[in-house]
Order: C-alpha cells, then sequence, then structure tokens
C-alpha cells in the first residue's frame, strides 16, 4: 500500500489528526526516525490532540459565554478583595463533579462575570458541557418558550448541561 492510500483512507475513517500528522512525517522524510511503535505512538497522539482541540472549540462555541476569559487572566489585585485560594479551588471543577453550586457576589463592576465566565471555560476544557445565560434573556427565552409549547425542551436542554451560568440575576424585577 502506497502512503497516497494510506492517507486516503485515514481521511475516509475521519482520522484527520492522524492525517496531518502522516503527511508532516512523510513530508519531512523523517521515516528512519520513527521506530514503526514510535511512529504508530505519535500518529495516535496526533489524532487524540485533534480529537480534543475540535470537541474543546465546540463546547466553548455551544457555552455562549459573554467573556472568552481564562482564570489566568484574573487580576489579583488588593482592591479586588478577591479570594485567591478559593478561586484556585473553583478553578479545578471537583465542586462540578460533587454537584455543588457556586454563587459570586460583589459591588458592580467587580468581574464577576469575568470570573464566572473563567470557571465556564475550565469546565469546558475539563469535557464538562456549559451554558452561559443572561437571566433577563433566560426569562424572555423561557417565556417564549411556554407560549410556542417548547418549553419542557428548553427545560431538558437546561438539564443536560453540567454548568449553568447565571449572570444578572437580580438587575430587574422579576
Amino acid at each position: 500500500m502506497n502512503n497516497a492510500a494510506t492517507l486516503e483512507k485515514m481521511r475516509s475513517m475521519k482520522l484527520l489528526g492522524m492525517a496531518h500528522a502522516f503527511e508532516g512525517a512523510m513530508k519531512a522524510g523523517i521515516r528512519s526516525e520513527y521506530t514503526p511503535d514510535e511512529l504508530i505512538a505519535h500518529l495516535i497522539e496526533s489524532e487524540y490532540d485533534d480529537r480534543y482541540n475540535r470537541s474543546l472549540t465546540r463546547r466553548l462555541r455551544l457555552a455562549r459565554m459573554r467573556h472568552q476569559a481564562h482564570f489566568d487572566e484574573i487580576t489579583f489585585s488588593v482592591e479586588r478583595d478577591l479570594n485567591k485560594p478559593l478561586l484556585r479551588r473553583l478553578n479545578e471543577v471537583s465542586w462540578i463533579q460533587s454537584a455543588e453550586n457556586v454563587i459570586i457576589t460583589g459591588k458592580t463592576g467587580a468581574g464577576k462575570s469575568f470570573i464566572a465566565c473563567a470557571l465556564g471555560h475550565s469546565a469546558c476544557v475539563h469535557g464538562f458541557r456549559v451554558r452561559y445565560w443572561n437571566c433577563m434573556k433566560l426569562f424572555s427565552a423561557l417565556k417564549l418558550a411556554k407560549a410556542d409549547g417548547s418549553y419542557q425542551n428548553e427545560i431538558l436542554r437546561m438539564a443536560r448541561q453540567d454548568v449553568l451560568i447565571l449572570d444578572d440575576f437580580g438587575l430587574e424585577m422579576l
């Protein structure tokens, strides 16, 4: 079997990461640098990384978070008075596995939404399904869903999420 046929079969089986790595290895002419088991390990590692990255991209897109925030971007200045050890523990996402709730409170402009999105991003990285909602938009969407008969489906869709981020709760009268 020649390399072109092998690449075509990888693509037809949707082993895109593996095909990309194999093609790169063949173009670079590094056949002799890898033993057969090292080449297979390299190809499998490439496929795993490609699938993980596509899955993470999909989870982040479906989360629809307000901010593209990362935990490393949180500023722990004295004025903000953030509990750094607590936020680090929350970033490790064990609270999700324990089915615990997190409520972030503080003054306007303190960065509550940013912190929530950073924790949501960490949850996505760890493989959890996350969905961000602004509460007023959520309540409007649920009201419309109740009117058009899709309320139960919306509730079930929300229940399938591992993490729901409900932002700006209590800003307006219900």
